[in-house]
């Protein structure tokens, strides 16, 4: 099965009925007259696929896609002042729409075991698959899923994102997963250059971003920053990829300037809706290039 990517332009449409799910509040929805930029509707879409039970430290965005079985490979740069940090993952979820879960107003599902599986060779682990209680922000294990995750060369097991790389998944099968094969093109990894993580940016003026890689379009999401990790999304951005834009002063203005520093994400994502042999839906097969940094701002 050979997997033909596309970058997307719009959040993908949920190809599943996942009735329920948790209901977050989405960033704020503006209309502005630039043909750059489209700001992204609000979003109400339960992370099904998130990875943030792996990924702690909030390198790599929400996945918004929904769906019952996800390949993933993902890679990260972060650059704050003075620290510079790279992230992959690798990561496979099957979940089982008949069993659900309510955790408070959210529903999620049990994930299915699905044999051994590997990227180009390399053996994904099986571990926990969790999901945090809104309510309580106690995690509750649904099951297993296949990953591999390092940060700065530590662990991951030998995985690395090539640009350009076409990637093997193999999965075993098991009693409730089919086996499959596929492949997929790593696109070309993205890297802002500008703005400058040791300058102060005033919100009365306009920003520039330049960037080199990603795909046809990407999207910028910018959310509150801790010094820890990420917080609060103020707003996100979908972009024609031409490598550089301007974010306007007005879409500046929304953001809590006394705060100071926010982590301007910016990302492409290559996407295939694919149904192997034995699969009574599709599964999302998906590649994200993303860099993350640390924006200072001031009146």
């Amino acid at each position: 099965m050979k997997i033909t990517a596309r970058t997307y332009l719009f959040v993908a449409p949920l190809l599943f009925a996942l009735a329920g799910g948790c209901r977050k509040p989405g960033p704020i929805e503006l209309t502005v007259d630039q043909p750059a930029l489209q700001f992204i509707a609000p979003t109400s879409s339960t992370y099904l696929l998130s990875t943030a039970d792996i990924d702690t430290l909030g390198y790599f965005p929400q996945i918004e896609e929904t769906a019952t079985s996800h390949l993933l490979l993902a890679a990260s740069e972060f650059d704050a002042f003075n620290s510079h940090h790279e992230a992959i993952l690798a990561r496979a979820l099957f979940l089982n729409p008949s069993a659900r879960i309510i955790l408070a107003q959210d529903t999620v599902y049990r994930s299915l075991e699905a044999g051994t599986l590997a990227l180009d060779l390399l053996v994904l682990r099986k571990i926990d698959k969790k999901y945090r209680n809104p309510v309580t922000t106690r995690d509750t294990v649904v099951g297993s899923q296949y990953a591999l995750y390092a940060v700065d060369g530590i662990g991951g097991g030998g995985i690395s994102y090539d640009s350009g790389r076409v990637y093997e998944w193999t999965g075993s099968g098991s009693a409730s997963t089919p086996r499959f094969t596929g492949s997929m093109t790593a696109p070309t990894k993205i890297h802002l250059t500008s703005p400058d993580e040791r300058r102060l940016y005033p919100v009365s003026t306009n920003l520039s971003l330049r960037w080199t890689g990603g795909g046809d379009t990407v999207r910028l999401v910018v959310r509150d920053w801790d010094g820890v990790k990420p917080g609060k999304t103020e707003f996100q951005i979908q972009l024609v990829n031409t490598n550089e834009t301007s974010i306007s002063r007005q879409v500046l203005g929304i953001l809590p300037v006394n705060q100071g520093k926010f982590l301007f994400t910016l990302y492409s994502s290559s996407t295939a809706w694919v149904q192997p042999t034995g699969f009574s839906a599709p599964m999302l097969v998906q590649t994200i290039t993303a860099h993350n940094l640390v924006v200072q701002v001031k009146p």
